[in-house]
């Protein structure tokens, strides 16, 4: 730790810094170096969104060599639960849905600490279907102790796992185990694993629906997707610049989990407040609290609906901060668009929404200067045997 400072006439010692003081010290001796990275902009938190696209090339590779064993597996099944923490729950939201508007399949997502504290109040769902487990680490206590105490209520089921890591205590227990070792988080927030196990459960769920255009979407987002960040992030910077400090994403059915992450990074990365809530639903008392300090992310699912263009003008009446997300242009005065540039299926609006509230977040850190890399009180992964 430095011990020193700065005053009028020079650096004296005096005390130690905190960590804000020690990035202001930096950039006024080094305006060039970033203490959080090195380089400006080379936080892990930054490199990882960068590279999440480079990521995913291999996550789709590997997912096509495996559809077959994968879609087999779900096909055997008629109920589908799925299972997580945290981001991994809100992901399972987003499987959860797909799974019911495009194979027709009873499914639903549950947090893996209700199993873990109410185990037999689950037997009747649990028998006899398909869990899938989500869990960057392969090591979230609160999973494999569900898993654990539903095998002592004599529950029967398949385990599918999807993680980041190889050979984890969750691989160990899974029927089929799906490791993406090369998305794995350094920093503490995960930003490249959750695009990239997004991804995979949009795209095995697409397959298993047999459905081309949705397919054909995903896999257009292995280039489509650094594009995007890079048309963007410059834009992204300007807002992070602005007077703001609450966060608000907006989407509906196959994306309201993935987009609910979204909204995670804001408390994350940025450490602010924030919320998410389904498009229209937000009328029905949230509304009410938004102000020239929000700032709003709207997944627009369609950019002629008068219903959508009519609240994102009843967000502005509100004074609100708006971006709207697009897969076509959807020109509103007073707001920011990012979009695709083409039309596109409705799971991709996901992926845009969650890149743009990362890079939005990371570079509001950047301007509270906070460290993106380790928020406070928050581990990369939950150690309940601790």
């Amino acid at each position: 730790m430095i011990d020193m400072e700065i005053r009028h006439k020079g650096i004296i010692p005096f005390r130690c810094l905190s960590f804000k003081e020690v990035i202001d010290l930096t950039g006024l001796l080094c305006p060039d170096y970033n203490i959080l990275g090195g380089k400006k902009n080379m936080s892990l938190t930054y490199k990882e969104i960068k590279d999440q696209y480079q990521r995913l090339s291999k996550t789709n590779q590997y997912l096509d060599e495996r559809m077959n064993e994968i879609v087999t597996a779900i096909d055997a099944h008629d109920c589908v639960i799925y299972m997580g923490c945290g981001s991994s729950y809100s992901l399972a939201k987003s499987y959860a849905a797909t799974t019911m508007t495009q194979i027709n399949k009873k499914s639903m997502a549950i947090p893996a600490g209700d199993v873990l504290l109410r185990p037999a109040a689950y037997k009747i769902l649990f028998e006899n279907s398909l869990i899938v487990a989500i869990s960057r680490s392969g090591a979230t206590s609160e999973i494999l102790m569900a898993l654990k105490e539903l095998k002592k209520e004599q529950v029967q089921f398949d385990l599918i796992s999807i993680s980041c890591t190889t050979q984890s205590p969750l691989s160990e227990m899974s029927h089929l185990a799906l490791e993406l070792p090369w998305t794995f988080d350094e920093s503490v927030c995960q930003t490249s694993a959750i695009t990239n196990m997004y991804y995979t459960g949009q795209y095995i769920l697409a397959h298993c629906a047999k459905n081309e255009k949705m397919i054909s979407a995903l896999r257009n987002m292995l280039s489509d997707g650094d594009a995007f960040l890079e048309r963007y992030e410059n834009k992204c910077k300007e807002i992070a610049d602005l007077p703001w400090d609450f966060g608000v994403t907006l989407a509906d059915s196959d994306i309201s989990g993935v987009c609910e992450e979204g909204s995670l990074t804001f408390k994350e990365i940025c450490q602010l407040p924030s919320n998410h809530y389904p498009v229209l639903d937000v009328r029905h008392g949230p509304i009410v609290v938004f102000n020239e300090k929000t700032l709003i992310l709207v997944a627009v699912s369609n950019v002629d609906s008068p219903l959508e263009r009519n609240l994102i003008l009843d967000l502005m009446k509100k004074n609100a901060k708006v971006i709207t997300i697009s897969d076509v242009p959807l020109p509103i005065e007073g707001t920011w668009n990012f979009h695709l540039g083409k039309p596109t299926h409705y799971c991709v609006l996901g992926m845009l929404l969650l890149n743009a509230a990362q890079m939005i977040t990371y570079y509001k850190a950047m301007v509270l200067k906070v460290n993106p890399d380790e928020p406070t009180g928050l581990d990369a992964w939950i150690n309940l045997e601790k």
